[in-house]
Order: structure tokens, then C-alpha cells, then sequence
């Protein structure tokens, strides 16, 4: 095999983002060298971590998260510009991986986010990884934007979900791209993780005051009953819909030699106690689109 190097790209989707480990791993073991990293909203988190050397450290305490202890990392505000402060989460993670300048980092890291308030988007190849990530995983309405200056940066799913045009090249390295947004169903293993009864009551009811509670901070009058959709599914599913159809676009025009398809269905924004699973799923698409691209390889040779 010719091209062992890799301009990894990945792209935004929540928790689905653990599924990017299981495809870092997996290529890592057929022997690719990993020379670059774009990571958008989710993908600038699990790229720092590759990038900054805590890629394993990073894995072992996501997969011992339960349902229980998403909760306890949400740092609840009561704000118009977000319920979620995303300081709590942020200062766990330095625990496991600490704070660098991107410009020192095992390999070129680019990390994207949007600037809502001139509509464009920033691309951060230096500077602090910690703010670069907190700026990018911004959800609109559920994380409060990263203030810098005079300027409030949000998530970088809203401008580029799936940054093609940002990684950094090398010679004769391909493009493989993980995509979190893939419209395609998603079957879940017979073994699914089971919750404490407890565990999911505390999670539901605080679903349920985001979805039926949180539009009264915005003076929302629609009556209850018309309502199709709680505010928190429906500005994740809007955003869903968003990404899919930035993503097809990039796609089309940038060409990646590999794209690994992760199904939009496979997780919710904050299912990260489902991280086992979606790990695994992201190697089992790895493979089985590495087994193909290979193939190929060695019929053109």
C-alpha cells in the first residue's frame, strides 16, 4: 500500500463522536500514520486528544462514564444564551489531557467554530487547544457562546461540520473522513447497556425540563398542546438536518478518498455513557470501508 498517510478529518455530531475513536484505532493498527487532524464542534475534542498524545487516557474515562455522571458535568445556568456553562466538563478533561498551544501539538491540529456575530468562520491552528475546543462545541441555545473580545463564537457543526478544506496536506497522504451525520439507520447491538432505574428517572426529568420548561425564557406563547417537539430536540434535530446537508455538500466538492459513514440515529447529543458501543461501531465502519478502499488499491496496482 502506497499511501499510508492520513489528513484526518472529523466532523461534528455529539456523542457519536466516540465513534472517531474506533476509527482512529482502527487505522492506527492497519498501519497508517495519522499526519494531520480538522476537527469541527465534537471532532476538535477527540482530535486534541489524538493530537496532544491522550487519545487512550481520553477513551478509558469517557467509557466509564453512566448516564449519572453526564449529569454532574453539566454545569446547569439559568440563561437566555444557553443552559449548559461547559466550564465543568472542560476542567475534567484537562485531568486527563492537559492544556497546550495547538502550534506545539504531536501533529497539525485545526480546530473550526463560528463567529455568530459577523457570520463567518474561525479556524484555530493556534493559540490555547482548551479554548479552541470550548469554543467549538458551542451548541447554539444549549452551551452559552465563548466570548473573545467583542466577538461570540458558537459551534462549528453551524458554518463547517465537516471540514475537507481545512486539513493540512502532506505528499501523497489521502483524506479520510469520519461523518457523524450520515442520514442512514443504525442497529443497535442485542447487548445494549441497561441503566439503573434512578439514574434514567434523573436523566428523563431533566430532559423534560429543557423540552417543556426552557421556551418560557424565551417568551415563547404557543400552547402546550400544539407543541410537536420540545425546544432541545427540535434545535438538535434542526441542526442535524443542517450538518447532513453542509456535509453532502463538502463531499461532492472536496472528493475525500474515504468517507467512514456514522449514522445520525446511532446517539443523541449527550450519549456519551453509550461511548463502549459507539466506539465499537466506529471500528466496524472503519473496517468494513478500509477492507473496500484497499481493495481497490490493490486492483489498480
Amino acid at each position: 500500500m502506497k499511501n499510508k498517510k492520513i489528513a484526518l478529518v472529523l466532523s461534528s455530531g455529539g456523542a457519536r463522536g466516540m465513534a472517531h475513536i474506533g476509527v482512529i484505532e482502527e487505522l492506527l493498527e492497519r498501519g497508517y500514520e495519522i499526519t494531520s487532524v480538522a476537527g469541527s464542534s465534537i471532532g476538535s475534542v477527540v482530535g486534541g486528544a489524538y493530537a496532544s498524545g491522550g487519545l487512550e487516557k481520553y477513551k478509558e474515562w469517557i467509557c466509564s462514564f453512566e448516564k449519572i455522571d453526564i449529569l454532574r458535568l453539566m454545569d446547569f445556568t439559568v440563561s437566555k444564551r444557553g443552559f449548559i456553562r461547559g466550564e465543568k466538563v472542560l476542567n475534567a478533561m484537562k485531568d486527563i489531557f492537559p492544556d497546550r498551544n495547538i502550534q506545539d501539538l504531536d501533529i497539525p491540529l485545526t480546530i473550526l467554530a463560528t463567529d455568530i456575530t459577523n457570520h463567518r468562520e474561525v479556524v484555530y491552528e493556534s493559540g490555547s487547544l482548551y479554548e479552541a475546543i470550548r469554543a467549538s462545541i458551542a451548541i447554539p441555545s444549549v452551551m452559552a457562546p465563548y466570548q473573545q473580545k467583542d466577538i461570540e463564537i458558537v459551534d462549528g457543526g453551524i458554518i463547517n461540520p465537516f471540514p475537507l478544506d481545512r486539513v493540512k496536506r502532506q505528499e501523497n497522504d489521502i483524506i479520510v473522513g469520519v461523518n457523524l451525520n450520515y442520514p442512514g439507520p443504525y442497529e443497535s447491538p442485542e447487548k445494549s447497556l441497561r441503566l439503573k432505574e434512578n439514574e434514567e428517572s434523573k436523566y428523563r426529568r431533566i430532559r423534560e425540563f429543557i423540552n417543556g420548561h426552557w421556551p418560557g425564557f424565551f417568551n415563547h406563547k404557543e400552547e402546550k398542546k400544539h407543541r410537536q417537539m420540545g425546544f432541545f430536540d427540535l434545535i438538535t434535530s434542526s441542526m442535524w438536518v443542517l450538518q447532513e446537508k453542509v456535509t453532502d455538500l463538502y463531499i461532492k466538492q472536496y472528493h475525500p478518498e474515504v468517507v467512514v459513514n456514522i449514522s445520525r440515529y446511532s446517539s443523541d447529543t449527550f450519549g456519551f455513557y453509550r461511548a463502549k458501543e459507539l466506539i465499537n461501531y466506529g471500528r466496524k465502519q472503519a473496517i468494513r470501508v478500509m477492507d473496500e478502499y484497499e481493495a481497490t488499491q490493490l486492483t489498480e496496482k
